[in-house]
Protein backbone atom coordinates (compact mmCIF):
# COMPACT_ATOMS: atom_id res chain seq x y z
CA UNK A 1 0.00 0.00 0.00
CA UNK A 2 2.98 2.36 0.48
CA UNK A 3 3.86 2.35 -3.18
CA UNK A 4 0.26 3.02 -4.14
CA UNK A 5 0.62 5.85 -1.70
CA UNK A 6 3.78 7.25 -2.80
CA UNK A 7 2.58 6.83 -6.20
CA UNK A 8 5.26 4.13 -7.43
CA UNK A 9 2.90 1.76 -8.42
CA UNK A 10 -0.54 3.59 -10.23
CA UNK A 11 -4.15 2.05 -9.84
CA UNK A 12 -6.01 2.73 -13.01
CA UNK A 13 -9.91 2.26 -14.03
CA UNK A 14 -8.17 -0.92 -16.10
CA UNK A 15 -7.24 -2.40 -12.76
CA UNK A 16 -9.65 -4.63 -10.38
CA UNK A 17 -8.19 -2.98 -6.53
CA UNK A 18 -7.92 -5.90 -3.91
CA UNK A 19 -10.98 -5.18 -2.25
CA UNK A 20 -13.31 -7.25 -4.82
CA UNK A 21 -11.65 -10.03 -4.07
CA UNK A 22 -11.79 -13.12 -1.59
CA UNK A 23 -9.10 -12.23 1.25
CA UNK A 24 -8.01 -16.17 0.87
CA UNK A 25 -7.98 -16.01 -3.10
CA UNK A 26 -4.66 -15.88 -3.96
CA UNK A 27 -3.92 -14.02 -7.46
CA UNK A 28 -3.41 -16.04 -10.31
CA UNK A 29 -2.60 -14.03 -13.50
CA UNK A 30 -3.86 -16.77 -15.83
CA UNK A 31 -6.95 -16.87 -14.18
CA UNK A 32 -7.84 -13.15 -12.60
CA UNK A 33 -11.56 -13.93 -11.98
CA UNK A 34 -11.11 -16.35 -9.05
CA UNK A 35 -12.57 -14.81 -6.10
CA UNK A 36 -13.77 -11.51 -8.07
CA UNK A 37 -16.43 -9.26 -6.72
CA UNK A 38 -16.26 -11.78 -3.30
CA UNK A 39 -14.65 -9.12 -1.09
CA UNK A 40 -15.15 -9.26 2.48
CA UNK A 41 -15.78 -5.18 2.24
CA UNK A 42 -17.73 -5.05 -1.01
CA UNK A 43 -20.25 -7.61 0.06
CA UNK A 44 -20.61 -5.68 3.53
CA UNK A 45 -21.45 -2.49 1.58
CA UNK A 46 -23.13 -3.89 -0.99
CA UNK A 47 -25.87 -5.04 2.01
CA UNK A 48 -25.40 -1.41 3.75
CA UNK A 49 -26.51 0.04 0.44
CA UNK A 50 -29.11 -2.43 -1.00
CA UNK A 51 -30.48 -3.84 2.78
CA UNK A 52 -29.58 -1.85 5.48
CA UNK A 53 -26.61 -0.59 7.48
CA UNK A 54 -27.32 -3.40 9.92
CA UNK A 55 -27.73 -6.07 7.85
CA UNK A 56 -23.71 -4.99 6.47
CA UNK A 57 -22.48 -7.14 9.63
CA UNK A 58 -25.41 -9.57 9.93
CA UNK A 59 -27.19 -10.83 7.02
CA UNK A 60 -29.92 -12.24 8.99
CA UNK A 61 -31.10 -8.79 10.73
CA UNK A 62 -34.62 -8.04 10.46
CA UNK A 63 -34.57 -4.63 8.12
CA UNK A 64 -37.69 -2.64 7.92
CA UNK A 65 -37.16 0.37 5.00
CA UNK A 66 -34.34 -1.13 2.22
CA UNK A 67 -33.68 0.26 -0.96
CA UNK A 68 -34.02 -3.28 -2.24
CA UNK A 69 -38.08 -3.35 -1.19
CA UNK A 70 -37.98 0.42 -1.96
CA UNK A 71 -36.80 -0.62 -5.70
CA UNK A 72 -38.22 -4.07 -5.78
CA UNK A 73 -34.71 -5.65 -6.21
CA UNK A 74 -35.23 -9.37 -5.77
CA UNK A 75 -31.59 -10.33 -7.30
CA UNK A 76 -28.12 -9.23 -7.27
CA UNK A 77 -27.13 -8.00 -10.41
CA UNK A 78 -23.73 -7.15 -12.29
CA UNK A 79 -24.95 -3.48 -12.35
CA UNK A 80 -25.42 -3.52 -8.53
CA UNK A 81 -22.37 -5.06 -7.59
CA UNK A 82 -20.99 -2.31 -10.02
CA UNK A 83 -22.92 0.49 -8.01
CA UNK A 84 -21.16 -0.61 -4.80
CA UNK A 85 -18.24 -1.34 -6.32
CA UNK A 86 -17.69 1.91 -6.91
CA UNK A 87 -19.46 3.62 -3.44
CA UNK A 88 -16.23 1.65 -1.94
CA UNK A 89 -13.96 2.73 -4.39
CA UNK A 90 -14.67 6.31 -3.68
CA UNK A 91 -14.28 6.37 0.14
CA UNK A 92 -11.09 6.76 1.88
CA UNK A 93 -10.30 2.94 3.64
CA UNK A 94 -9.33 2.77 6.85
CA UNK A 95 -9.09 -0.93 7.50
CA UNK A 96 -12.21 -1.05 9.31
CA UNK A 97 -15.70 0.19 9.56
CA UNK A 98 -16.67 3.37 11.24
CA UNK A 99 -20.11 3.33 11.91
CA UNK A 100 -21.23 6.85 12.46
CA UNK A 101 -25.03 7.52 12.73
CA UNK A 102 -25.75 3.95 11.03
CA UNK A 103 -23.82 4.58 7.73
CA UNK A 104 -20.76 2.53 6.91
CA UNK A 105 -18.08 5.07 5.62
CA UNK A 106 -15.51 3.27 3.81
CA UNK A 107 -12.70 5.07 1.88
CA UNK A 108 -9.94 3.39 -0.97
CA UNK A 109 -8.96 6.53 -2.92
CA UNK A 110 -7.36 9.92 -2.67
CA UNK A 111 -10.64 11.67 -4.02
CA UNK A 112 -11.59 14.64 -1.39
CA UNK A 113 -14.99 15.00 -3.36
CA UNK A 114 -17.30 12.85 -5.53
CA UNK A 115 -16.08 13.18 -9.20
CA UNK A 116 -15.60 11.04 -12.13
CA UNK A 117 -11.93 10.38 -12.07
CA UNK A 118 -9.49 10.43 -9.24
CA UNK A 119 -6.00 11.30 -11.16
CA UNK A 120 -5.44 7.87 -13.33
CA UNK A 121 -8.56 6.22 -11.92
CA UNK A 122 -12.07 7.14 -13.86
CA UNK A 123 -15.23 5.96 -11.99
CA UNK A 124 -16.90 6.05 -15.05
CA UNK A 125 -15.46 3.61 -16.68
CA UNK A 126 -14.63 1.39 -13.91
CA UNK A 127 -17.90 0.91 -13.53
CA UNK A 128 -18.30 0.03 -17.54
CA UNK A 129 -15.77 -2.48 -16.70
CA UNK A 130 -17.82 -4.23 -14.07
CA UNK A 131 -21.11 -4.01 -15.83
CA UNK A 132 -19.84 -5.44 -19.04
CA UNK A 133 -17.88 -8.45 -17.41
CA UNK A 134 -21.54 -9.48 -16.62
CA UNK A 135 -23.62 -8.47 -19.59
CA UNK A 136 -21.08 -9.74 -22.61
CA UNK A 137 -22.36 -12.98 -22.05
CA UNK A 138 -24.95 -13.74 -19.20
CA UNK A 139 -24.43 -17.69 -19.88
CA UNK A 140 -20.73 -17.56 -19.01
CA UNK A 141 -20.22 -20.10 -16.17
CA UNK A 142 -18.44 -17.47 -14.15
CA UNK A 143 -20.92 -15.26 -14.60
CA UNK A 144 -23.63 -17.60 -13.27
CA UNK A 145 -21.38 -18.74 -10.76
CA UNK A 146 -21.06 -15.54 -9.28
CA UNK A 147 -24.18 -14.15 -9.19
CA UNK A 148 -25.60 -17.52 -7.91
CA UNK A 149 -23.14 -17.03 -4.98
CA UNK A 150 -24.43 -13.60 -4.62
CA UNK A 151 -27.90 -14.59 -4.63
CA UNK A 152 -27.77 -17.31 -2.11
Amino acid sequence: MDRVADGSIQITDEDFPSFLYESETLYDEDNEDIGLFRGYILVRVYRSIFTGPTSAMNPIAKVNKSKAKKFKLTEVTGRTIAYASVQVRHFRFSNRFLIIYHQAYIALSSMAQWGSSDNLFNVQLFYDAIVEMFERDPNDPWVVDTLEWWNE
